[in-house]
């Protein structure tokens, strides 16, 4: 198990029993990890102090973050850089309210070669009853990174980060579902027609909504399809990234995705994917109670959040 950080007055560690050590920031990748920390302020301090805590044993290269109030990250970065954990920036997405996308990178290894912005601007894609298919305009970064190998240059690649429509259907119209297809559908347009005008090494990630089978995600099976990008392969619909507690083996779905352009997604490693906490991971193993698991779940979605990070690792030794 990991080094666990203890915070006085607070049952987090053992509530979430840690993190895998292979989740963990190596030097022969380049690691980014994207989570959604719902709503997130600088209200709830001891709420900050657990996810900083959490962050800090994950030592990411890169984090991308949803539903985040402007300015909120600025204290998390500055201490984690403080404590020698890396030397992190942050930059703040300009929509959604306080529930903006945010990107947090280490410095010491990676570098913007652009000002982070947002894609498209606002009401660029409607749908026929005038609403905007992006409530968060994705936000785009091009980024350096540094080689672990002395002699060699490193890579460039450029990452979007999302928080698509929720599903959240006033009305029962369907025009949130509609919202998601449109979205999509813009996503792999600049991703053909576009994103090629920097580099061809491409992610895109972050809180889609729904899980990777939905038919909102045709535009991207299809550029799959044809070898352009890796999307249905790389997220798993069996495993969950968004806890809920439905019943004893219905506990989560998995909503935080990534698609990565093929000649990129060759330098993903395996190790990759949703990190699991240890102590809701064990509960799931054994012939726990509903009561216990229904228990956990609902102090992790209280204390930390209700989404579990996913990680995407590249390897840099190759590249």
């Amino acid at each position: 198990m990991a080094e666990k950080v203890k915070i006085e007055n607070d049952s987090i560690t053992e509530l979430l029993g840690g993190v895998d050590p292979k989740f963990i920031d190596q030097e022969d990748f380049i690691d980014v990890i994207q989570w959604n920390l719902r709503w997130f302020n600088r209200m709830n301090t001891e709420r900050a102090k657990k996810i900083e805590m959490i962050l800090s044993v994950l030592n990411s290269d890169i984090f991308v973050f949803q539903e985040i109030e402007a300015g909120s990250l600025d204290d998390i970065a500055a201490s984690l850089t403080a404590s020698g954990r890396g030397s992190y920036k942050v930059e703040y997405g300009t929509t959604g309210g306080q529930q903006r996308i945010a990107v947090m990178w280490d410095m010491e290894w990676v570098r913007s070669k652009d000002d982070i912005r947002e894609l498209f601007g606002k009401n660029t894609v409607t749908t026929p009853g005038g609403k905007d298919v992006f409530p968060r305009l994705p936000l785009w970064g091009y980024f350096f990174c540094k080689s672990t190998i002395s002699n060699k240059r490193g890579f460039d690649f450029q990452l979007v980060g999302l928080h698509l429509k929720s599903q959240l259907d006033k009305g029962g119209t369907g025009e949130d579902n509609l919202q998601r297809t449109l979205s999509a559908a813009k996503l792999a347009d600049w991703l053909m027609k576009e994103a090629n005008n920097f580099d061809s090494d491409t992610i895109l990630l972050g809180d889609w909504n729904e899980p990777p089978d939905a038919m909102a995600w045709e535009s991207f099976r299809l550029l799959e399809k044809n070898n352009h990008v890796k999307f249905s392969k790389i997220n798993d619909k069996t495993n969950f990234s968004h806890l809920y507690y439905r019943n004893r083996n219905n506990v989560g779905s998995l909503l935080d995705l990534r698609v990565v352009t093929s000649p990129f997604a060759k330098e993903m490693n395996k190790t990759g994917g949703t990190i699991q906490w240890l102590a809701l991971g064990e509960l799931l193993k054994k012939s726990s109670s509903a009561a216990e698991v229904r228990k956990v779940i609902e102090e992790i979605k209280t204390e930390i959040t209700d989404h579990l990070p996913v990680l995407t690792r590249f390897g840099v030794k190759n590249r």
